[in-house]
């Protein structure tokens, strides 16, 4: 499934492996991510980019995606 790999940190996520940031929401934020970036390639390769080139100033993209579906299930009250 999901392997351990420098990618992950290119792509926002604070480890080597997904695991440690999907903790707290478990894989309904990994199931969104990839919704979003099969929807919306363009934008979500271009915000990965984006997060690559500003390392000191970024939201790291996988990070935001979590916390944003942590929101998201709280406000809909699916926790």
């Amino acid at each position: 499934l999901l392997g351990e790999s420098p990618s992950w940190k290119i792509a926002g996520w604070q480890k080597t492996h997904p695991c440690f940031d999907l903790k707290v929401s478990g894989l309904l934020a990994l199931q969104a991510m990839v919704y979003f970036g099969d929807l919306h390639r363009d934008i979500s390769q271009s915000l990965v980019q984006a997060n690559r080139s500003n390392t000191k100033q970024n939201y790291p993209y996988a990070i935001v995606g979590v916390n944003l579906t942590l929101l998201l299930a709280e406000l809909f009250s699916l926790r």
